[in-house]
């Protein structure tokens, strides 16, 4: 399963107050060449045939005025992916493999059990300590932490 991570900081003119808005996408399954921008040098006729298949102008424009980061290590399954990414630890010290959520090591009460230990702080944790506001949605698959 290949994923894609995408961050886009947005630094508009701000304020010496303000900080930057920061979006983070993480997709499963999307190739390098399913966004736009990565589309923008065809040259054979197989790759203007792709500009025609792929339009991501909303991304596109994201990517424009942000920072791209997609240059990281990725799992085969989702699971140690998202849990190495939202706890910033390799993931196989926080999930070695996609099992049951109900999985555990009654031996480790703290954190035996599948996906992040519930004493690990988190990356939405660390981002509110610097007093950004967080929302997440989506696909969870990190344990039950």
């Amino acid at each position: 399963m290949k994923q894609f991570i995408v961050l886009f900081l947005n630094s508009v003119v701000l304020s010496a107050s303000s900080k930057p808005h920061i979006l983070f996408l993480l997709a499963d399954d999307m190739g390098w060449a399913n966004i736009g921008y990565h589309r923008r040098g065809a040259v054979t006729a197989d790759e203007k045939q792709g500009q025609l298949e792929v339009q991501t102008p909303a991304m596109d424009s994201l990517a424009d005025e942000g920072i791209i980061l997609d240059r990281h290590y990725s799992y085969r399954i989702c699971g140690p992916s998202r849990s190495a990414l939202l706890s910033g630890r390799l993931g196989a010290h926080v999930l070695a493999k996609n099992v049951a959520v109900t999985a555990q090591n009654k031996e480790d009460p703290v954190s035996g059990f599948a996906g992040i230990p519930r004493n690990m702080t988190g990356m939405g944790a660390k981002v509110k300590e610097g007093g950004y506001k967080t929302y997440y949605v989506g696909k969870w698959d990190a344990g039950m932490a």
